[in-house]
C-alpha cells in the first residue's frame, strides 16, 4: 500500500495501479487500496475502471469520504454533474472536514451558472483548509474544470437541442 503511494506521488502510475492490485488480490476489503487505485485510472482518464474502484471503496465502507469524493469526480469528468453532486455531499456529511468536496461541490455550481453558490461552497472549503482560499475565486476554480468535461457538457447541450427542439427558449426569435 505504501510503496503504491510512492509510485503514485512520483508519477509512477502504471507502477502504483500494479501494486494496488496486487495487494488487492489478496485482501478484497481494503476500501484505501481501491480508492487509491481508481485515482490512479483518474489520473490516467480510465474512466470506467476508476468508477468501479470507487463504488468498491464506498461499497466496503459506505462512510469512507475519499471514496464518495473519488466517486463523484469521475461522475462529474463524465458529465453526470447531478448524480456527481450528491457524492460529494455525501463525502462532507461522511466527513465534514473533506474541503475537497466542498470545492468540487462548488465547481459543479459553477457549471450549472450559480456563481452565489459556488463561492459559498469554495469558502467553505478555504474555511477548512486555508490553501484552498485560491478557489474562492471563480476563474481559479474554473481552471479546475478539464477540457474533456467542458465539451461533453457543450455535447450533451447540442444533443439536447436537438432532440428536443421544443425545449429551446424561442421568445428571442418573437418579433
Amino acid at each position: 500500500r505504501e510503496r503504491a503511494e510512492v509510485y503514485q506521488q512520483l508519477g509512477r502510475i502504471d507502477d502504483a495501479i500494479n501494486d494496488c492490485s496486487i495487494a488487492l488480490a489478496s485482501v478484497k476489503d481494503d476500501a484505501l487500496l481501491y480508492r487509491r487505485r481508481g485515482q490512479c485510472y483518474f489520473q490516467q482518464g480510465k474512466l470506467g475502471p476508476a468508477l468501479e474502484d470507487a463504488q468498491a471503496a464506498i461499497q466496503i465502507d459506505q462512510h469512507y469520504a475519499e471514496g464518495h469524493l473519488l466517486l463523484g469526480k469521475v461522475l462529474l469528468e463524465d458529465g453526470q454533474v447531478s448524480i456527481a453532486m450528491q457524492f460529494f455531499v455525501s463525502a462532507f456529511t461522511a466527513d465534514h472536514r473533506c474541503a475537497e468536496a466542498y470545492l468540487y461541490l462548488g465547481i459543479c455550481f459553477d457549471l450549472l451558472k450559480s456563481p452565489k453558490e459556488a463561492h459559498q461552497y469554495a469558502r467553505k472549503a478555504a474555511a477548512i483548509d486555508s490553501s484552498y482560499k485560491k478557489y474562492t475565486l471563480e476563474a481559479t476554480r474554473r481552471a479546475l474544470i478539464s477540457p474533456n468535461l467542458v465539451l461533453r457538457l457543450q455535447t450533451f447541450s447540442a444533443n439536447v437541442h436537438e432532440l428536443y427542439p421544443e425545449l429551446l427558449d424561442d421568445s428571442d426569435s418573437q418579433p
